[in-house]
């Protein structure tokens, strides 16, 4: 436009501006599925609408192909490889700040995942969505899904799957109760099947509850989902009644309302508690108007066991014990009771606990019928506050009960007839005689007849193998009952027989037989039998018998058939034969023992004998005792007790009523000799103490009635019979001493006699427990007795036993036996005290040759033994304290050297004590004067002012010492020497070399021969054998074995 002015002319132009926005690409980011129609259009929004596009990473190989279209300004990008490319656009008019670019993925299926709830009630529809994500885990959009070919399928057939939105992939609608899983599938990628649970609507059971006030009742809840999900009951009026969580309802008040359950848990899609299913229960509550017993019938069989029951009678419909048995705290008392308890009782249900019925007080009981009558049952309930109407009250009921008499088999009772041919049998119930009986043969074998059926039951088999069923009916009219039983009945031939007791005997104490009383009666039955062992029913079969001795029983036919009765006449055995008649071989033999039912049987006992007869056949029934000659033994009737008068033989008869007359046989006799029952040679006995395992010296006795020695039968008898004041209180069976005897010695010295009641004491001895007799020796204990016989030579001991009978009316003696008898050794001194001053001392063992022979001493540390001299009737033995034990404050007390013999036995102990110096604590080691020592004299205790002195000298004191003992010992060997011509040429001959350096004449007499103890219950001698010497005395610690010293050894 040219200016107006003209001084100042100008040039001026316009131009139109388009004001455009910065150009953006909708969507930035675009995921593109590789598939050839999976094409993706990317918008240009604002911009001048001139472009230039480029990559901004250009791959090598073409991933995209790129139409960009102008007119509506879009990019169609159109896949041509998996991978990423970056789009860049350039407004070619417009300065742009920022690049303008977009990001294009192109995948394939990486994964699939499905959303879907798991749980799913039964009928129900559910929504399932599908996420489809490449490598990187970004989703496709569902637009591109079509080109997936997705395909939903599932592992089950229960559950149906069908496509819905665009966003939902499939519905799953549930057909059954089961657990399956969904499943889909693209290409070649699949999705993991998720779980989903098919469940049944829940259901809480009863639908219907009706309750008394303070009843409860819990409910049972079915389906829905498990386990995770649980119930959630609520109340509709909670006035009425209430529900825990549990389901337990509990009636309040009179009326109506609703109980609701739902079935709850956490989705875990929404992640919140979601209710899955729900039910309805319809509670009513309401008071009691009355009672009622509950039997479904009344007329039953006597012998059975029926269950009753109460129920309530409530407004308009009767209810069971659910209602009202819950009620509390105090409930409704059941009373029940029955008129007549003979035909039938009631009692708890829980009567084998313990627990009765009144105790109980229950709306249940146990009825028993026992015999056919009437009965009625009472029902009687008391109600508490607040449970019946009108309050507190009392509501009655009684039903009558007929009981009727049950058909019952007798014979057979398990009703089975095993019978052989031609067999008779008879068919016996309880209702024979009382009801119209019928029997009818339900089947037989085809064409012949197995059994046939006569009147009154009678069954009569044939020749014929088989099986036969037999209807019973009873048919009474008058009560209307009609019972049946069947009888199944098997015919087969006979196989075998066999002959067994029916009758009880019972077998004598101590037996290993069996043998039928004397006198008794015994009942014996045939049995027959099939060829597997089974045992046929009463049939009437002739049978024959025999005996091979007719004079030990006697045999004739019982009432029963197959039944024979034999009768115990003498003692001994006898073989009973049975067989069947029309098959011979077929027969069957026993052994019928006869023996003395009387304890003791054929006895011989002694004059003035007291006899506890016994039997053995029972207890509980008392029998009568008789003799038959009542001057040779006079018997109590009662105890059975008897006294031998007389000698002579005598019948003692025992009878108990309606079971058995039996005897038995007594002989009473005297002594006609006394004999020592000797097996072997008696051992040495001395008047010494003998070693204590040894036991009692004793010499067994025997007393006979005969010339040919027979003893007299031991009376054995129990503390329990009528003997028991006569036993002494001591367990089991002892004997009863028949014979009263004492014994007699004689000690001879050459041919005088001494009296031995100062040095031996013979005692009579019987063993209650063997029923044996025997004379016990013993010792006087007495040491001047022992001094005396000890150096006497040539002594013989001999016995002698009077016996007579307990009145004294007669004796006998028997001839004398010569009993090996030395007598005992003595010790000069039999307790020692030692000292440092006096520390040993000699002891002088007098005895006789034999003796001194097999003399051994046993001696322990710490005490030494020494021999010093011999003589022809003493040994001298030094006692001294053995050197390792000198010690100047040593001491002990009561150590003992034992000494020993072994032809003897004898044991005599020396007690040796020593006191060290200074030391007098212990009592008896310092006494002034001993048993036969010589007074001690005190030791003196150094000086503190010389003890200085005693230490330096005490080198010189040992040396002096040594010197002395061996002159000492010079001293005692020149004695010794001079002494040696006194012995015995044989007794010298075997003292050792080393002690008395003396040549042994070569006639010393050989040692005796040792003696072996008793056997076969004889006395329990024993006897050491005598132990070697040793070459030299030795000393032994106390806890090991102590060493031997014979007289021989050194």
């Amino acid at each position: 436009m040219a200016s107006q002015d003209p001084f100042h002319p100008g040039v001026n132009s316009s131009l139109t501006l388009l004001l455009r926005g910065e150009p953006e690409i909708v969507p930035s980011v675009a995921m593109v599925f590789y598939h050839p129609q999976a094409k993706v259009t990317l918008q240009i929004q604002h911009g001048s609408g001139h472009f230039q596009l480029g990559y901004a990473n250009k791959p090598h190989l073409p991933v995209a192909d790129l139409d960009y279209q102008a007119e509506p300004q879009q990019i169609i990008v159109t896949p041509l490889a998996e991978g990423h490319v970056k789009l860049v656009l350039r407004d070619l008019c417009l300065e742009v700040g920022k690049e303008v670019s977009a990001n294009i993925y192109i995948a394939g299926i990486h994964s699939i995942q499905v959303q879907v709830p798991d749980k799913v009630q039964v009928g129900s529809r559910i929504l399932a969505f599908v996420k489809v994500v490449d490598g990187r885990g970004v989703a496709f959009p569902p637009s591109q899904h079509k080109y997936m070919h997705l395909l939903p399928y599932t592992k089950s057939s229960y559950i149906d799957v069908r496509p819905a939105t665009a966003q939902v992939l499939s519905t799953v609608p549930a057909e059954q109760l089961v657990d399956r899983r969904c499943v889909c599938c693209g290409g070649s990628s699949q999705a993991g099947p998720p779980e989903i649970q098919v469940f049944a609507p829940l259901k809480m059971i009863p639908k219907y509850i009706t309750l008394l006030p303070t009843a409860t009742f819990q409910i049972l809840s079915t389906g829905g989902p498990l386990p995770q999900a649980s119930i959630a009951y609520s109340i509709g009026n909670a006035t009425v009644a209430s529900v825990d969580g549990g389901g337990l309802i509990e009636a309040l008040v009179p009326g109506n309302t609703t109980v609701i359950g739902k079935a709850q848990a956490l989705d875990p899609v929404t992640g919140h508690v979601t209710t899955f299913s729900e039910d309805v229960v319809y509670v009513q509550v309401l008071k009691l108007r009355g009672i009622k017993i509950f039997m479904p019938f009344t007329r039953l069989l006597a012998g059975m066991e029926f269950f009753s029951m109460s129920g309530p009678l409530c407004t308009w419909i009767d209810e069971e014990p659910f209602s009202f048995a819950s009620a509390s705290p105090l409930g409704i008392s059941f009373l029940w009771s029955a008129s007549n308890i003979d035909v039938l009782s009631l009692v708890s249900v829980y009567e084998k606990a313990g627990i009765s019925i009144q105790e109980e007080q229950d709306f249940a009981a146990i009825m028993h019928t026992r015999n056919p009558g009437q009965g009625v049952i009472r029902l009687t309930a008391k109600c508490p506050p607040g449970l019946c109407t009108p309050d507190e009250a009392v509501f009655t009921d009684q039903v009558q009960v007929q009981v009727l008499p049950a058909l019952q088999l007798l014979n057979p009772p398990d009703g089975f007839f095993l019978l052989p041919h031609n067999g008779v049998a008879r068919i016996i119930t309880n209702r024979d005689g009382t009801s119209h009986m019928s029997y009818k043969l339900l089947n037989d074998v085809e064409g012949q007849s197995v059994v046939t059926l006569r009147s009154q039951g009678e069954v009569l088999s044939s020749v014929v193998n088989g099986h036969a069923v037999v209807m019973v009916t009873a048919l009474e009219e008058e009560l209307g009952l009609n019972q049946t039983v069947v009888v199944h009945v098997e015919v087969r031939p006979v196989a075998s027989i066999s002959l067994l007791p029916v009758s009880v005997a019972q077998a004598a104490p101590n037996s290993k037989y069996h043998a039928f009383p004397l006198g008794y009666t015994a009942e014996f039955a045939a049995h027959l039998h099939d060829n597997i062992g089974r045992q046929f029913d009463f049939a009437d079969v002739p049978l024959g018998q025999r005996l091979n001795r007719y004079d030990i029983v006697q045999v004739s036919p019982g009432a029963a058939n197959g039944s024979y009765i034999v009768k115990a006449a003498k003692q001994g055995d006898a073989i009973l034969k049975i067989w069947v008649s029309a098959q011979p071989h077929i027969s069957d033999f026993i052994r019928v023992r006869v023996g003395y039912a009387i304890i003791p049987s054929l006895a011989n006992v002694h004059l003035g004998t007291k006899i506890c007869f016994t039997t053995h056949l029972t207890e509980d029934q008392p029998g009568w005792w008789t003799t038959g000659d009542q001057g040779l033994l006079h018997i109590q009737p009662e105890t059975g007790v008897a006294m031998a008068l007389s000698t002579g033989r005598a019948v003692v008869y025992h009878k108990i009523k309606d079971i058995i007359d039996t005897h038995t046989e007594l002989t009473v006799a005297r002594i006609h000799d006394i004999t020592f029952n000797l097996t072997r040679e008696l051992p040495h006995f001395t008047n010494g103490p003998r070693q204590s395992e040894l036991g009692p010296y004793l010499v067994p006795v025997q007393f006979s009635h005969t010339p040919s020695g027979g003893e007299f039968t031991p009376l054995l008898i129990s503390p329990n019979r009528a003997c028991s004041e006569e036993v002494n209180a001591s367990n089991g069976a002892v004997y009863i001493q028949q014979v009263q005897f004492e014994c007699l010695l004689e000690l001879k010295n050459g041919g005088s006699t001494l009296s031995t009641e100062r040095f031996i004491v013979a005692q009579s001895h019987f063993d209650a427990a063997t029923g044996k007799s025997y004379c016990h020796l013993l010792a006087v204990e007495d040491v001047r007795s022992v001094e005396t016989l000890a150096t006497m030579q040539g002594l013989s001991l001999f016995l002698r036993v009077r016996a007579f009978d307990f009145a004294k009316t007669y004796s006998e003696v028997s001839r004398s036996l010569g009993v090996p008898f030395v007598p005992a050794f003595a010790l000069s001194r039999y307790k020692l005290t030692l000292s440092p001053s006096e520390n040993a001392a000699d002891i002088q063992v007098t005895g006789s040759l034999k003796q001194l022979y097999t003399l051994q001493v046993v001696s322990s540390d710490p005490v030494s033994v020494q021999r010093v001299s011999v003589s022809d009737n003493a040994v001298v033995y030094r006692i001294s304290v053995a050197d390792h034990r000198r010690q100047p404050h040593a001491t002990f007390s009561n150590e003992r050297v034992t000494f020993s013999s072994g032809l003897t036995q004898q044991e005599s102990v020396l007690l040796v004590s020593y006191a060290g110096a200074g030391t007098c604590e212990l009592p008896g080691v310092c006494p002034d004067k001993q048993d036969g020592d010589k007074p001690v004299v005190p030791i003196s205790t150094p000086s503190k002012l010389s003890e200085q002195l005693v230490e330096d000298s005490r080198i010189f004191v040992t040396i002096i010492c040594i010197v002395v003992v061996v002159l000492a010992a010079l001293i005692g060997y020149v004695v010794l020497k001079e002494k040696s011509p006194q012995l015995t040429a044989g007794f010298q001959s075997q003292l050792p070399p080393p002690m008395l350096q003396a040549s042994p004449p070569p006639n010393f007499p050989p040692q005796s021969p040792a003696r072996t103890p008793l056997q076969g219950g004889q006395t329990p001698f024993q006897k050491t054998p005598p132990l070697p010497g040793s070459s030299a005395f030795k000393r032994s610690s106390k806890l090991s074995p102590s060493p031997q010293h014979g007289l021989f050894s050194q």
